[in-house]
């Protein structure tokens, strides 16, 4: 496909939620398939000189993480090939891999299965949650300024807007009439290191969706799919 294509959007990734990444983000194979996607895919980007935007994340700057320290090596490897990396923070929307759920996803299924929300953390952890349309957009104008953007090399998408998972647990309550138990760890996928976004890309894009319309989408999909399954 990519010796077909005029442009790359390179997305593959074995990614999950905080679950599944504290899960498998140690074992080999996790590692391994990482670096076999990107050997793979920018080998081809390589030979075929395809201008391309590679889906970074906003933990990669976070080495204690191998998979911030994954996506870190693809970032380095994009700037070697004069791609742009566009830094993904927190992309929510349907999923289809529920040990795979990130965390807004996770505590809609629990509602929608148990009445009750159950954190792993005590929630006071905070993130910055972009809907997949609007992220969708973004990469749509980042194609379309690609030989302005080209100098940048790392675009951050993100809603610009900080919210804590305590605050989501409460938007899904309110929306489900689910019970919110928050936990007593501190978050340990991010370690809370995180930093401001870029805010060079609001020049050219803008969110459209405020997260409790796509809280409130996203509740509205998988309840049907609940009652549907029943």
């Amino acid at each position: 496909m990519i010796k077909e294509s005029d442009f790359c959007y390179f997305l593959a990734f074995d990614v999950g939620g905080s679950k599944y990444l504290n899960l498998m983000q140690k074992n080999y194979m996790f590692i391994a398939n990482n670096l076999q996607i990107m050997n793979n895919v920018f080998s081809l980007l390589y030979e075929q000189k395809t201008p391309f935007v590679f889906a970074s994340s906003q933990m990669s700057n976070m080495v204690n993480s191998n998979y911030g320290l994954l996506k870190l090596i693809g970032e380095r490897i994009t700037e070697s090939l004069s791609g742009v990396s566009a830094t993904f923070w927190n992309i929510y929307g349907k999923e289809t891999e529920p040990e795979k759920f990130h965390v807004i996803n996770d505590f809609i299924r629990m509602a929608v299965q148990t009445d009750k929300i159950n954190l792993l953390t005590n929630g006071n952890e905070y993130r910055d949650f972009l809907h997949t349309s609007d992220c969708s957009y973004a990469l749509a104008v980042i194609l379309e300024k690609y030989e302005e953007f080209i100098n940048i090399r790392n675009i951050d998408i993100s809603s610009f807007k900080w919210t804590k998972i305590l605050d989501v647990a409460h938007i899904i309550s309110e929306i489900s009439g689910a019970t919110v138990i928050p936990g007593l760890a501190n978050d340990s996928t991010h370690d809370q290191r995180l930093r401001e976004p870029n805010p060079f890309l609001l020049d050219f894009w803008a969110p459209k969706i405020n997260l409790e319309d796509g809280i409130r989408d996203l509740f509205g999909y998988y309840s049907q799919m609940s009652k549907d399954l029943n």
